[in-house]
C-alpha cells in the first residue's frame, strides 16, 4: 500500500515517470542559499531540472504550472513545493508559490514567515481584490520568489476555489512568472 522507493514502481511496471528520488531530510528545512552545494540542495536542483524537462513544451513567454500534492498529510508536499520553488528561483527564474491548501495551511511555517490574512481565500471571495493585492514580495530567501499564502481558512474551500477566479489568477500569472508552483490539499481529504 506504500511506495518506499523507485523499485516499487519498476516492479509494478508503472507508466508513471520518476523525475527524482529525494533523500530523507532530517536537518534540512529550506533551500535558502542559491549557492548551496549540499546533497539536499543538489537533489532539489535535479528535481527542478527533471520537472522542467518533463513538462510539455510551453508557449513563448508563458509560465509553466506545477501542482504539488500528496495522498495524505505529512508526506512532504509543502516541503517539496517550497524547496522546488526556491530551486527554480536560484536559477533566476521568476516564481510564484501559491498556498492552495486552505484546510490546513502550512506554507507560512515552511517559509518561516508570519502568517497573513490577506491571501488566496480573500482574492477568491472578494471580487474587489486583485490577485496582485495578495502577493507577498521581498521574500527573505530569494528575490525571484513571490508567494500567495492561503489566507483565512474559509468555511468551504472547495466552493470558492471553483468559482472561476482561480483560473483567472493562473492565466494572468502565467504571463508574469516563469513557474507557478501550487501547494494543494492532500487528495484523500479533498
Amino acid at each position: 500500500t506504500k511506495i518506499k522507493d523507485s523499485n516499487d514502481l519498476v516492479f509494478k511496471k508503472s507508466q508513471i515517470p520518476i523525475i527524482a528520488e529525494m533523500p530523507l531530510f532530517k536537518d534540512f528545512k529550506l533551500f535558502k542559499d542559491g549557492n548551496d552545494r549540499s546533497v539536499h540542495a543538489e537533489s532539489f536542483r535535479i528535481l527542478s531540472s527533471n520537472a522542467s524537462f518533463s513538462l510539455p513544451l510551453k508557449e513563448k513567454n508563458v509560465g509553466q504550472v506545477i501542482l504539488v500534492t500528496s495522498s495524505i498529510m505529512g508526506e512532504g508536499k509543502t516541503f517539496i513545493a517550497t524547496n522546488l520553488s526556491l530551486a527554480y528561483a536560484s536559477y533566476n527564474k521568476k516564481v510564484l508559490l501559491i498556498g492552495a491548501d486552505m484546510r490546513k495551511p502550512k506554507l507560512h511555517a515552511a517559509l518561516d514567515m508570519v502568517k497573513v490574512d490577506r491571501g488566496l481565500s480573500l482574492y477568491l471571495h472578494d471580487i474587489q481584490t486583485s490577485w496582485q493585492d495578495v502577493v507577498v514580495k521581498n521574500n527573505p530567501y530569494n528575490e525571484n520568489l513571490d508567494v500567495i499564502f492561503s489566507g483565512i481558512i474559509p468555511p468551504n474551500p472547495s466552493s470558492i476555489i471553483s468559482n472561476g477566479r482561480f483560473d483567472a489568477l493562473i492565466n494572468e500569472a502565467k504571463q508574469v512568472y516563469d513557474y507557478i508552483i501550487i501547494d494543494t490539499a492532500p487528495t484523500i481529504y479533498v
